[in-house]
This record gives C-alpha cells, sequence and structure tokens, in this order.
C-alpha cells in the first residue's frame, strides 16, 4: 500500500478521533462521514508523502486500518443479540432485495430501499434541532481549536461537514435507534458500506445486539468502498477478498465467503434460447459472436485496436455492452467514433448480462468489471483487457491477475487470443479452461449462495428464515 492510500486513512481515523465527543448516545457522528467524497481521488494532501505525519493519528501500516477503527466502535458493540427470533433487515442500497425475498421467509423480513426507507420509517423520527444545538456547539469548540489544520480548517470543509452532514447523520441516527428499539430485528444486511445511511444501520444495530452482514456488493474496484468495514460480518466472494481484507486487518471470523445470491440464477435458473438472441440483436447464426463489455472510463482506442485486429483475423459479430453506469451518465458516445469504424458492430442495451453471456462465444471485459466474473460462472471463454496507464492507488485492478496471460493491456494480442477460443479444439483452448477452472475454484467456491448465507444468518441468530416454499439451492 503506497503513501497515498495511507494518507486516507490516517486522515480518516484521525478525523474520527479528534470529533469523536460529538456523538448521540455514545456515537460519534464522525463514524459516519465518507472522506472519499470530499476529498477526491486527486487530492493534494494525500499525494504529499508527508501529509500524515502532520495529523496526530497515523496509519502506518496497511493491517492497522480496521484495528484503528474496531479500537473506537468495540466499546459501542453489544456482545449480545437483543432479539434472537425477530426480523430479518434488508436495506437495498446494491444489495438486491428481490433474490434474498424469494427465499426468506417474508414473514419475517422487514424489506426497505433507499428510496422508501424515509417513508416506512417516518413514525420513529422527530425533532433533533435542540440535540444538533449542543453537538454543534461541542463541534465549534473542537474547530476553534485547530484553526492550523491542513483540512479541518478550511471554510468549505466546516461548511459541508458540520452544517449540513452531521445534522443529517443525527436525524438518521435518532430515528433508526428508535426504530431499533420498537421492532425486533435480529440480523441486518445491507450491501455495502460507502454509504453513511448504511453505516448509521450497521453501527446502530450492533449496539443494539444486532448482527449485521455486508455483502461485497461487487468485484472490489475502488479501496474506499469496502474499507473499512463497519458491519459484524463481511460476505465475499472468495478466497481473494478474504486475503484482501485479512492484510487490512480485519479479524478472520468477521469474513465469511458466501458469494452473493445474484449469481445463483448462473446455476439454477433457465436461459434464453439462442435463437432468440440471435433474432432480437439481428446476428447471424453461422457467424460465431464476441462481447465486449466495458467499464466507465474505458479506452476507446484499446477496444478499436482490438476489434480491427480481430476483423483482420475473422469476420465474428461482435456485440459492445457499456456498464449501466455509462448509459445513466450518457458517457456512451465516447464509443461513437468506435460505430463509424465498424458499421457491424452491435450496442447491447436493456438485457440482462446472463442472457448476453450465456449466448456468446467469447467474452472481452475492458477494466476489471463483476461481468467477467460471470462470465467465467458461465464457463465462457473471457479474455480481460487492462488499461495500466489509467491505475490509480485507489483503483483495486488485480482480480483478473490470477488468469495468467489471459488478461493483458496488449489488445492485439488478446484478439488473436480470442480468434482461437472461438474453436473449442485448440491447443490454447485447453489451457485457458485449465486456467479458468483454477481461479474460479479460488475465487468463487459458493455455487450455492443464498444456501450458504441462510446458514450464516442461523449461525449468528439461532433461528432459520427459510422461505415456507422456496427451498435453497442444493447443489
Amino acid at each position: 500500500m503506497d503513501d497515498y492510500m495511507l494518507n486516507y486513512y490516517s486522515l480518516m481515523i484521525d478525523f474520527i478521533e479528534e470529533f469523536k465527543t460529538v456523538q448521540y448516545k455514545g456515537i460519534p457522528l464522525a463514524l459516519f462521514l465518507n472522506l472519499y467524497n470530499l476529498m477526491g481521488h486527486e487530492n493534494p494532501f494525500l499525494k504529499d508523502k508527508s501529509f500524515r505525519y502532520q495529523l496526530k493519528n497515523q496509519v502506518n501500516n496497511p493491517n492497522e486500518i480496521q484495528q484503528r477503527l474496531d479500537a473506537i466502535m468495540d466499546p459501542i458493540i453489544s456482545k449480545t443479540n437483543k432479539h434472537s427470533n425477530g426480523k430479518v433487515m434488508l436495506y437495498d442500497f446494491v444489495l438486491g432485495n428481490d433474490t434474498f425475498l424469494q427465499y426468506l421467509d417474508p414473514s419475517r423480513v422487514f424489506a426497505c430501499t433507499s428510496g422508501d426507507v424515509e417513508e416506512k420509517m417516518k413514525n420513529y423520527m422527530g425533532d433533533t434541532s435542540a440535540i444538533w444545538n449542543e453537538l454543534s456547539a461541542e463541534s465549534g469548540k473542537l474547530l476553534d481549536q485547530m484553526n492550523s489544520h491542513p483540512i479541518y480548517s478550511e471554510h468549505g470543509f466546516k461548511a459541508l461537514v458540520f452544517d449540513r452532514q452531521f445534522p443529517a447523520f443525527l436525524h438518521c441516527l435518532y430515528y433508526i435507534e428508535k426504530f431499533f428499539d420498537e421492532v425486533p430485528i435480529s440480523c441486518l444486511f445491507v450491501g455495502t458500506t460507502t454509504d453513511a445511511f448504511s453505516r448509521i444501520l450497521c453501527v446502530a444495530a450492533g449496539q443494539k445486539g444486532i448482527p449485521s452482514i455486508c455483502m461485497q456488493h461487487g468485484l472490489i474496484g475502488i479501496e474506499e468502498s469496502f474499507m473499512p468495514v463497519y458491519s459484524t460480518k463481511v460476505g465475499v466472494t472468495g478466497n481473494y477478498e478474504r486475503e484482501w481484507y485479512r492484510n487490512r486487518g480485519v479479524p478472520e471470523h468477521r469474513i465469511a465467503i458466501t458469494g452473493h445470491p445474484k449469481f445463483d440464477w448462473i446455476f439454477y435458473e433457465p436461459r434464453m434460447p439462442l435463437a432468440t438472441f440471435q433474432q432480437i440483436h439481428g446476428l447471424d447464426p453461422r457467424k460465431k459472436s464476441i462481447l465486449i463489455a466495458t467499464e466507465p472510463g474505458a479506452d476507446p482506442m484499446l477496444i478499436h485496436d482490438f476489434i480491427k485486429t480481430l476483423y483482420e483475423l475473422s469476420s465474428p459479430e461482435i456485440l459492445l455492452k457499456p456498464h449501466p453506469h455509462e448509459f445513466a451518465f450518457q458517457t456512451i458516445n465516447v464509443y461513437d467514433p468506435l460505430f463509424h469504424s465498424f458499421p457491424g458492430l452491435k450496442l447491447i442495451t436493456g438485457m440482462q448480462a446472463h442472457d448476453v453471456l450465456y449466448n456468446v462465444d467469447v467474452a472481452l471485459v475492458v477494466e476489471q468489471s463483476t461481468i467477467g466474473l460471470q462470465g467465467l460462472l458461465f464457463n465462457k471463454p473471457v479474455l480481460f483487457l487492462k488499461n495500466v496507464q489509467k491505475q490509480h492507488p485507489l483503483y483495486v485492478a488485480d482480480f483478473f491477475d490470477g488468469m495468467g496471460r489471459f488478461s493483458s493491456s496488449n489488445a492485439r494480442f488478446l484478439a488473436a487470443v480470442a480468434g482461437d477460443l472461438i474453436s473449442p479444439h485448440s491447443v490454447l483452448y485447453h489451457e485457458y479452461h485449465n486456467r479458468r477452472n483454477e481461479f474460479v475454484s479460488s475465487r468463487y467456491p459458493a455455487r450455492a449462495s443464498m444456501k450458504t448465507i441462510l446458514e450464516l444468518i442461523h449461525h449468528l441468530t439461532g433461528s432459520w428464515y427459510n422461505h415456507p416454499v422456496n427451498r435453497p439451492f442444493s447443489g
């Protein structure tokens, strides 16, 4: 871990320690601030190797990160489960409630989303202005002592954090704490703790003795989206993530290899027929098909080199599937030159990734994407195109390095490999599948994630929450 990330974590711990007396019922509001959203990924302070030595609290080794946070949180967290037979709470902010609801007893679930949670909890809300007046005075007193601090003394920082975010944290913490007092919850599931509300849920639940599980919502791509851990357990996809968390000081007993229920359909659900897929996209059934799946910030020139080389070697159908965020933020126009240069290139829109992956012959994943793991689980030939020029200390980009030479920054080389993998009789095809089988057995060992999760809930609560009709997968 380089100085940039050590500076980032040092600032995070320093902020919590410096403002931990600004608290509600023993819980510091500083726990809930996501500094990455304020600092960005090009902050000059974090780039300065000596920055953390200007702080009172320093993180100098990766294995200190979780330990330092736990030292603050452990006195808050209760060691006993308040409700051994209450409901399972699902908070869907990149969690994927639908799959959970399919296999949990619906009478024993409280499910909410980022869009409806306030409506569902309106009866627990109250006026927190008087409480904030007291906390504001405390924070003001602390800020007065930090006039020379490189970050906390900035007017914009003070206005955003202490005038806007801290009062919002208090508002949420107030009604969540009251909700947990009045509604028997035995276990909490969240999809991430990068957002303040999920952090508040986990910490408030922990104070009440309610265990929480944060499911890994995607491949570890941006460091701050996955660390530190605020939940009782973190549910990860495989051994790579287990080691990643352990290296950052997360104890082994808090890491559970669960897979994710959203991948269970790969092994158990029906598929879209190939003929239907080909008809929808106007594909020539006599040709092989190659999918290119992109991520935000993908380099169109690397993709251009891949397609150009591929067409020089063969004439497959090529489909481009941008990431959903590229549609949401209307950035897919960066690929317009590709469609101009290659008129036969087809854009995939409005179709589930599993229907596409199941019906193509080869996939190229640009950058690091969950769709690459899905393709491997489908037992499809998947290649990984890396942009080494884009790498940043915050970005974790080595997940697919275990695929050996099938993960490369050389677009032309991968195009040649793609052409070879189309044939199941090539020597390279067998080399690839040996590598793929070894990779998947370590990276995603749980083929029935929901079954594993039901067992984890039972371990944490002593109660079974299986749906009375739908049963978890047995394979």
